[in-house]
């Protein structure tokens, strides 16, 4: 993400936000601490995915595991075993 400054006048939008536009095709890998806010980003993220998804560090609690357990009531497979989405 660039600074507001950066972008083209035509780029910019109301209240100095950045839109970002839908991509055609997304592949790649991050490493991120074991987080409750990005766990459940990443569950979503993977549930609208197309293909595999995989998380190292998934986050244990309530909350998470509840979010999953929401994922899997509207058919999204997933396996989590020791940490790993």
């Amino acid at each position: 993400i660039r600074s507001i400054d950066a972008l083209a006048p035509h780029q910019r939008t109301a209240m100095n936000t950045i839109q970002i536009l839908p991509a055609r095709f997304l592949e790649g890998e991050a490493e991120m601490p074991g987080d409750k806010s990005i766990g459940h980003r990443t569950a979503l993220v993977g549930a609208i995915s197309e293909g595999r998804t995989e998380a190292d560090n998934f986050p244990n609690g309530a909350d998470c595991q509840s979010t999953l357990a929401c994922l899997r009531q509207l058919g999204v497979e997933i396996r989590l075993i020791d940490g790993k989405l």
